[in-house]
């Protein structure tokens, strides 16, 4: 009997960490160079709504939807949306041209480490995209793992920006 409840409590505290991140929890903190080389921590967009999008130059279905959240970004900053893209590419040449020819202006954050299972663990992800949206305080409101059009992510947003 103990050798099960071990096991189950096991397999709890497992499915909690492989889900670290996860609608209504804290989104992890991280500290990150943008294309610049400046350092940007979770704590810089204290109070605002993001979105957060974890990508790859080499994803297709990224590049599908970045202008969609680049749309967004434009839509809704005046009311306080933010949006972050944390990409796993290694250099940030790479990222700049890409941002280029897509038109995107928002901000763009390396972790070359995305694919490292600590990281995947800590983003509770496991394929890209994945996006996140995390209200003012830091809590994870909706999570959408693959390709995304929009329409339940705004509505996500419009739930957490002030009128």
């Amino acid at each position: 009997m103990k050798r099960i409840v071990s096991i189950v409590a096991g397999l709890a505290l497992a499915c909690v960490y492989l889900n670290a991140s996860d609608v209504g929890e804290r989104f992890p903190d991280f500290k990150l160079k943008d294309l610049k080389g400046r350092l940007t921590s979770l704590e810089d967009f204290q109070g605002k709504t993001l979105i957060v999008n974890l990508w790859m130059t080499t994803c297709s279905p990224c590049k599908k939807e970045m202008p969609m959240l680049q749309r967004l970004q434009d839509k809704y900053a005046d009311r306080g949306l933010v949006v972050v893209g944390i990409s796993a590419d290694n250099y940030p040449q790479t990222v700049q041209r890409f941002a280029q020819q897509l038109g995107i202006n928002y901000t763009l954050l390396l972790n070359p480490q995305l694919y490292t299972q600590e990281t995947e663990k800590k983003f509770g992800f496991n394929s890209f995209p994945t996006t996140f949206v995390v209200d003012g305080s830091g809590i994870i409101r909706k999570k959408i793992v693959g390709y995304n059009g929009g329409d339940d992510l705004e509505r996500a947003v419009l739930q957490l920006l002030p009128r």
